[in-house]
């Protein structure tokens, strides 16, 4: 269980999309991810994230967490040790 857990990351503060269309928020998120990866740290790619998911529900005017799953615990650490 904390070896799954080891893979993970949390990113707070980042602006949701207010569209109402699942794909467009999801694709947006992944957008902002894979640009805040690209500027913490170079070695990791966006083909190293297994998925990108928002927690809790969805209400107007809350920023939800965003639950970041790497394909491996080291790509997660290497990510956790630049910020």
């Amino acid at each position: 269980m904390r070896e799954r857990r080891a893979c993970n990351i949390l990113i707070a503060g980042t602006k949701e999309s207010e569209a109402e269309d699942v794909q467009i928020r999801q694709k947006l998120d992944e957008n902002v991810v894979n640009n805040i990866i690209s500027n913490l740290n170079d070695e990791i790619s966006p083909a190293d994230v297994l998925k990108i998911i928002r927690l809790g529900k969805r209400e107007t005017g809350k920023t939800r967490l965003l639950k970041v799953v790497f394909k491996s615990r080291l790509v997660a650490v290497k990510d956790q040790n630049k910020s």
